[in-house]
């Protein structure tokens, strides 16, 4: 962080930044002027109601202080005490306007802690409004229905005759007491305020804000907080990190919406001088600069310098640091912001537009920058066009999760990041309202459009299309900042009429990322490979050489997702199961786990992966490839996988998959396509004892020791999202053309999600089918896998493929990391397809076909009157029939 100088805690704010007059104006014009933003003015103003009920002295006594401890859930792994149902992280149902201090089962309704929590806390309250455990009445903690200890909770949790620790009040403090009343009471006040310009609702914000700013300070979530059922792990100030740097930013912006009203509010500054003098608090408010001196202090100055406490996901903790300082509205902070801004904008778009965090992760640079850019839009100093002019790298962070959204409704999984099989149908640019602090700044549509103006790139406009079902109907209606959505959705629409919606179809290669994603066909036959070639970095799973394929609208062979940490944390079997290798679709070697390579990022949260890259990247129809290596992660000679997408028809087409690999003594291909039935063709499994190895969370093996070729497999997707029309029976064929020393089957378990969903049946425990074919030999073992994934509806496009011996020019067998194939379909065509191992000097040969290229595809039509297509990629010519077509 750049240090401040010594002099800075003198300054004290002047005015309003970012809701100045101006903005509060234009704000009230804008709702005057809409239907649709008065009804939802009118909704924002109603949802203040709870707190204009209260007087001024239940405000503020509703904040309580350190003394308790808090934990961010009541048990990880625990079920109801009453009803024995799992109830896991954050499924307690908490609602602390309308049954406070008590927490509710889910499933049988009933409530926790049994005891009045409430009454034992009032009786604990000192002279300084601050609870004491030891002045508190022991007597009340007691079941009030039965008066046993059951169920009773004394603020150091509730401990079940297994000794199981259940931290209800602490977990409520967090969710219910801060979230729900405290910040949430003062945003929305500080909102009413906004819209209507009444004194009243900025009073009880300013005495919340006040009330908060006694006490803040004080707060320190690793002494105080529990987290995974452990102490002392994770820092913060009521909430830990991550929360706690977003509710630092709401409480000042809430604070800067009201700013302009505490200097002349009279009735403030006697209640809260009345009340700093009976608990005979250290500054007495005796002024409306006491009050804002306590404010600034307490709150913005203390955060700014605790910034440990708010560390978060990059660049969060930086964005704090800005806001705050830009509210306190310091001169001699100007120029720190200005120095933060360069920093985090070329940190936190340095991996390809992004800060480089995987799996859900990576969405978390463009979502912070957002916040922070459509703050400094209503700031008289910025405008978006502005700050992207100086930041043109901008554009790039919200390309990124553009060019990765993949048939309009996934996006690849590489880390921990969403459930298996997850659809995305939300581009993350279409969030129609804005939430918390920020609910009248620039929503994520208007900042698109405002990208889409500055860029002339349409994808940008496109994705909110896409994400309102293909429509703009209510598009900006709910955008405080913009006066005439109308005007914009007949732009959008125009735009729509003359270039249509598909977004850009280009392969695209991120090569600070490590992945790389092959695109083609339009519309609704949109298909895709996606190709992760890096283990390492924040979030991510040991994965190097994972693919996950798209078509016919649904994910196959997904990544499992973000780990079950509700099953014991950041650690234990189920957490360690989603990262290994032999988690994932993937050649593992040894059974070994990967080995790190990665090295310090720009920011110290920051860990980049230093190896892996693309050395082949082939983009002209009807087939497209990437190849890629990355054998540091294995400590082999060679860790390689061609991927390939060749389209047969509009509708149609197959994925060609090749991974070489040197080192080591046992090579195991894993395939899995997530919720889907088995049936396996060609193959004689019998039942083993064999498993896998003791990390590997798999049962029912199955082994055929002496496989035949020609055998393949039959995955039929069970559409548990209801991504397809109903009716739809979706297979994806793999069809093996390599020789194997043995095929085993088995089942891999998906554990229950940590995330609560009504799609039930996509958040149990399943057990997926699996296939591993299994290379194993001496020491320094050469393995070449060699498959096709063909996506289809009951009817294979793929009549028959084989594979042949590849020779030099003087006749000679080479090794089987050269591969040749004939693939005949029904489509009227035949294609052969050389793939020429990079190791391998001169040319190959096989069907009459002769190259030095590392891919080619010659395609014969059955009607001879068509001419073969002929492309290759790393080569300069393909003879074949007596015709050499160079390149």
């Amino acid at each position: 962080m750049i240090a401040l100088k010594p002099n800075w805690r003198w300054h004290m704010k002047k005015t309003s930044v970012f809701f100045n007059d101006n903005f509060l104006k234009t704000l009230r014009d804008n709702i005057n002027s809409s239907d649709v933003l008065q009804k939802y003015a009118k909704e924002r103003v109603e949802a203040a109601d709870y707190w204009m009920n209260l007087d001024y002295d239940q405000l503020w006594e509703l904040m309580f202080p350190s003394t308790i401890k808090r934990s961010w859930m009541v048990r990880s792994d625990g079920q109801c005490p009453d009803c024995k149902e799992d109830v896991h992280m954050y499924n307690w149902v908490i609602d602390a306007k309308n049954l406070p201090w008590k927490l509710t089962c889910p499933h049988c309704k009933n409530v926790f802690p049994k005891n009045d929590f409430h009454a034992y806390y009032q009786s604990g309250i000192c002279e300084d409004g601050v609870f004491r455990y030891e002045k508190a009445d022991q007597t009340l903690l007691v079941n009030e229905k039965d008066g046993s200890k059951y169920g009773v909770d004394d603020g150091f949790s509730y401990i079940d005759p297994k000794g199981d620790k259940y931290w209800f009040i602490a977990t409520y403090l967090v969710y219910g007491q801060w979230m729900q009343i405290m910040v949430d009471g003062v945003v929305k006040l500080s909102d009413a305020y906004c819209i209507t310009g009444d004194i009243e609702y900025a009073r009880r914000t300013a005495i919340m804000l006040d009330r908060i700013a006694d006490l803040y300070s004080d707060f320190d979530f690793t002494e105080q907080g529990i987290m995974y059922e452990e102490e002392k792990t994770s820092k913060g100030y009521v909430s830990y990190w991550a929360n706690a740097s977003g509710e630092a930013q709401s409480l000042a912006i809430s604070y800067d919406k009201i700013f302009s009203t505490i200097k002349n509010d009279s009735v403030l500054i006697d209640f809260l001088h009345e009340k700093a003098v009976k608990h005979q608090l250290s500054n007495e408010k005796a002024s409306a600069a006491d009050i804002q001196r306590n404010i600034e202090d307490g709150i913005l100055k203390d955060t700014i310098d605790h910034l440990y406490k708010v560390l978060t996901n990059y660049p969060n903790t930086e964005i704090t640091d800005i806001t705050l300082s830009l509210i306190l509205d310091d001169p001699v902070l100007d120029k720190k912001v200005h120095d933060i801004m360069d920093d985090i904008i070329d940190v936190g778009t340095y991996v390809d537009g992004i800060a480089g965090e995987k799996g859900g992760y990576s969405t978390a640079s463009p979502g912070y920058f957002f916040n922070l850019l459509s703050l400094l839009n209503q700031s008289e100093q910025y405008s978006i066009a502005s700050l992207i002019k100086r930041y043109p790298r901008l554009v790039d962070c919200y390309k990124f999760h553009i060019d990765t959204w993949v048939l309009n409704k996934y996006y690849p999984g590489h880390g921990d990041g969403g459930r298996l099989n997850d659809p995305s149908y939300r581009h993350l640019l279409s969030t129609e309202h804005a939430k918390g602090s920020a609910v009248f700044s620039m929503t994520q549509p208007a900042f698109a459009y405002e990208l889409y103006k500055c860029t002339k790139d349409p994808d940008f406009v496109k994705v909110l299309y896409i994400s309102n079902n293909y429509s703009t109907k209510g598009l900006f209606e709910n955008d405080f900042t913009v006066p005439d959505s109308k005007a914009l959705q007949e732009e959008i629409d125009q735009l729509i009429k003359e270039q249509g919606a598909d977004l850009n179809g280009n392969c695209v290669d991120f090569k600070r990322f490590r992945s790389a994603i092959l695109k083609s066909g339009k519309g609704e036959h949109k298909r895709a490979a996606f190709l992760d070639y890096d283990t390492g970095g924040n979030h991510s799973h040991q994965d190097a050489l994972n693919i996950e394929l798209y078509a016919k609208g649904m994910k196959f062979l997904p990544d499992f997702g973000y780990p079950p940490v509700n099953c014991g944390g950041w650690k234990g079997p189920n957490f360690k199961w989603y990262h290994i290798p032999s988690a994932h679709n993937l050649v593992v070697i040894d059974r070994k786990e990967h080995k790190l390579h990665q090295g310090p990022g720009k920011s110290p949260f920051l860990r980049y992966p230093k190896s892996g890259e693309t050395f082949m990247h082939m983009s002209e129809s009807p087939i497209k490839a990437f190849y890629a290596k990355a054998p540091e992660y294995t400590e082999t000679k060679r860790y390689e996988r061609l991927v390939a997408l060749s389209d047969l028809s509009e509708e149609d087409c197959y994925f060609l998959d090749i991974f070489r690999t040197h080192g080591g003594h046992e090579h195991a291909k894993f395939v899995r396509n997530g919720f889907s039935k088995l049936e396996v063709t060609g193959l004689n499994l019998q039942d083993t004892e064999d498993s896998y190895h003791e990390d590997a969370l798999m049962n029912h093996f199955k082994v055929d020791e002496k496989p035949a070729q020609g055998w393949h497999a039959d995955f039929l997707c069970d559409d548990l999202y209801h991504v397809l029309e109903p009716g739809t029976n979706l297979y994806l064929r793999y069809t093996p053309l390599n020789i194997t020393h043995s095929v085993y089957t088995s089942n891999s378990k998906v554990c229950k999600s940590w995330q609560s969903d009504t799609l039930e049946p996509c958040n149990l425990e399943h057990w997926i089918p699996t296939i591993i074919e299994m290379q194993t030999g001496e020491d320094d073992l050469k393995s070449t896998f060699v498959s096709i994934y063909e996506p289809h509806e009951d009817d294979p496009s793929i009549l028959e493929a084989t594979r042949a011996s590849v020779t030099d020019k003087n006749d000679n067998t080479l090794s089987d990391m050269n591969v040749a194939l004939k693939i005949k379909t029904k489509q009227g065509f035949t294609d052969y397809i050389l793939a020429k191992d990079p190791e391998q000097n001169g040319n190959i040969h096989a069907y009459g076909i002769q190259t030095d290229a590392l891919l080619c595809l010659v395609r014969v039509y059955d009607n001879a009157q068509i001419e073969p297509v002929i492309k290759c990629n790393k080569g300069s010519f393909v003879s074949y029939q007596g015709k050499t077509v160079q390149f």
